[in-house]
């Protein structure tokens, strides 16, 4: 059986997905990708990450695929074929990700030095909002951060995952971490 790999950069919009005996191969698929079709990218800075059997299973065909053992890059085509198979350094064949949620997911980094800080809201602008009433009705002052980073809600695997799908069902709110370490999204 082969593993379903997620692979971004830090500049990178959305994951690639990889399907792989082990994480060298998806590495180097990777590599051979952003060859063919991001050559500017650095490739000093890679986050590889494999997927669990939770993060695939409603990813429509792909369970299958990584079953069947073949290898290759992950493209999606549309809701009725679905995932499509290539080689890493073969043209596109659809888009790197099923269409996206309505919301989007935004990482406020080291707020008030507590740490990093989830938000789910349509815009940036609304994000930074959202942020702010919460901080002041939680803690009456404003919050501070060191900057801002868009996550693709591909990145959400494992115990993130809940919060992405609550952000595909368009629920605006702050991503908490629960006791047994799943992150969960607080509605606003």
């Amino acid at each position: 059986m082969t593993h379903v790999y997620i692979a971004t950069t830090s500049i990178s919009k959305d994951p690639v997905t990889i399907i792989a005996h082990n994480p060298g191969q998806a590495s180097a698929m990777f590599q051979l990708w952003l060859e063919a079709h991001d050559p500017k990218a650095k490739r000093r800075d890679v986050l590889l990450c494999e997927l669990g059997v939770d993060d695939i299973t409603e990813q429509h065909n792909l369970p299958d695929i990584a079953a069947s053992g073949i290898i290759g890059v992950a493209w999606w085509s549309n809701d009725c074929d679905c995932w499509l198979i290539g080689p890493a350094d073969g043209p596109a064949l659809g888009s790197r990700t099923p269409p996206a949620p309505p919301l989007e997911c935004f990482d406020f980094k080291n707020v008030d030095k507590l740490g990093d800080l989830f938000v789910f809201a349509p815009t940036r602008v609304a994000a930074v909002a959202l942020l702010q009433d919460h901080w002041r009705a939680t803690y009456v002052a404003a919050a501070s951060y060191s900057r801002i980073v868009r996550i693709s809600p591909w990145l959400l695997v494992g115990v993130a995952l809940p919060m992405r799908t609550a952000m595909f069902a368009g629920k605006v709110g702050i991503g908490e971490q629960g006791e047994d370490g799943v992150w969960k999204l607080r509605p606003s």
